[in-house]
């Protein structure tokens, strides 16, 4: 029976958890996560973030349930009477610290396991015979990935890292189930929240090509400041093998100063002074056109996507593209058949209205120009945002920056979740913004009940960063 009352102590328990192992996972498995809601009592069972039952968060709930049923089985089985329930309740109130005890006990594990992936891509890796390229940079990684990967495919058999797969297990899970053989070329994206991460997956990739898009204050919450993230994203330059060429955003000046210092093979973009420019841009109800600058080559294209940073992206894949022998011709056919990144400033026309989804551009340079981008429609702008996160000490002036924005940019705002809300507030009324103006959500549901209140023919709705439940 013992083992009975330890079942139906423990799994009741261990249900209650279910927001903390979301917001664990979502934090990348990372304790720190875990602490900090869990004392602010983040709890929610609902969101827009499901719970993946991955390998790894099904060891670290077996690990939990184990020391959880292990405590409460011994004390049905050798306590009596009422001390029972109050080793229960010591036991329900020390869970927090089974919690860290059991990511304790899996740590070691878990970087074991890592250890072995790792292992296996870096073989496969050195095995493969194609181009590999390898993308990092605080804004546009993604985007760039994406755009070369379509400038390529016409005359090479590529792979590109899914999503944002940018951590080490991405790049191993890309490897092994996407890398084959007569793969030409493999694209990856490199992510970072600490410095080391750039020079942990050079190591893994050791590539042929880098590209260093925008450097700016992203996550400045686990890096602390610009000068730790200049100098992490400029592990790509530090630890690029042999010949290795190195392509970078001439036009943001963090990562010019970076070009300047660089002795190794390189080529500056976006810049009259570099190989590749852009110009000129103009805006249609159907997408941009600008004029382009590979080497000596130079015409105008028309493309679905919109903002000018996606000029740049454009420009910076174009050149990398024309360096692997794709003609100019073809590069420019290419980008007249571009689809927009789902979730970053697509644009989707509905019967009556257009939305502008933006929700995954989560850095000050996407919300600053998609604000630009509305800015340029007409009729009734309405604009769906939660602000920007990982920000750190700069994170209230960042929002309240962007609640100025919004008020010259639109004519309605729905402040999602609280975390950035007194912010976002404060910006919008220092510029006069009209108090019945302002909507606020905390969930999807509030959010569609909102949005039907304000739709109207022709208006236009952004929908910016989109934050995780480890938000609120």
């Amino acid at each position: 029976m013992s083992v009975l009352y330890a079942l139906i102590f423990t799994l009741p328990l261990m249900c209650l958890y279910y927001p903390y192992y979301k917001s664990y996972q979502l934090g990348g498995y990372i304790i720190d996560s875990f602490l900090r809601d869990f004392f602010v009592q983040r709890y929610t069972f609902v969101g827009k973030n499901r719970l993946m039952f991955t390998k790894r968060i099904f060891r670290f709930l077996i690990t939990f349930f184990i020391l959880i049923f292990s405590l409460s089985h011994l004390t049905f089985l050798y306590v009596s009477d009422w001390r029972i329930a109050l080793i229960l309740f010591i036991i329900f109130v020390i869970s927090p610290v089974i919690f860290i005890l059991a990511h304790l006990i899996m740590y070691p594990v878990e970087i074991l396991i890592k250890k072995s992936y790792i292992s296996k891509t870096r073989k496969k890796l050195k095995k493969f015979k194609g181009i590999k390229i390898a993308i990092t940079g605080s804004y546009g990684k993604t985007s760039v990935k994406n755009i070369l990967k379509h400038l390529l495919e016409d005359k090479f058999k590529v792979i590109a890292s899914p999503k944002n797969y940018n951590t080490p297990m991405g790049v191993c899970k890309t490897v092994a189930s996407e890398l084959k053989e007569d793969m030409q070329i493999a694209i990856f994206e490199m992510g970072a929240r600490r410095e080391g991460d750039i020079r942990e997956l050079m190591e893994i990739i050791s590539p042929d090509i880098g590209i260093l898009t925008a450097i700016g204050e992203q996550h400045l919450d686990t890096f602390g400041n610009l000068k730790t993230i200049i100098r992490t994203k400029n592990e790509i330059v530090k630890f690029m093998q042999g010949q290795g060429k190195i392509f970078f955003d001439g036009e943001n000046e963090n990562t010019l100063n970076l070009y300047k210092k660089c002795s190794k093979n390189k080529e500056m973009t976006c810049s009259d002074k570099g190989i590749s420019s852009y110009s000129n841009i103009e805006y249609s109800p159907s997408g941009m056109s600008f004029d382009i600058k590979i080497r000596d080559q130079q015409t105008r294209v028309r493309t679905k996507l919109l903002g000018n940073f996606n000029c740049k992206n454009i420009v910076i894949a174009a050149s990398v593209a024309s360096y692997l022998g794709v003609s100019f011709d073809d590069i420019v056919k290419q980008i007249e058949t571009l689809d927009p990144v789902k979730n970053r400033l697509e644009l989707i026309n509905m019967k009556d209205f257009s939305i502008i989804d933006d929700s995954y551009n989560a850095n000050e340079v996407g919300v600053r120009e998609s604000l630009n981008v509305l800015k340029k429609f007409v009729g009734r702008k309405i604009v769906i945002t939660s602000g920007l996160v990982e920000m750190g000490d700069l994170q209230y002036e960042k929002n309240f920056k962007i609640g100025k924005q919004i008020a010259k940019s639109a004519n309605m705002v729905v402040i999602m979740n609280e975390t950035n809300k007194k912010a976002i507030y404060k910006g919008l009324k220092e510029e006069g913004f009209e108090e019945e103006n302002i909507f606020y959500a905390q969930s999807r549901e509030e959010q569609m009940e909102i949005i039907k209140k304000l739709t109207c023919k022709g208006c236009v709705f952004l929908f910016q960063n989109d934050l995780p439940d480890n938000y609120r």
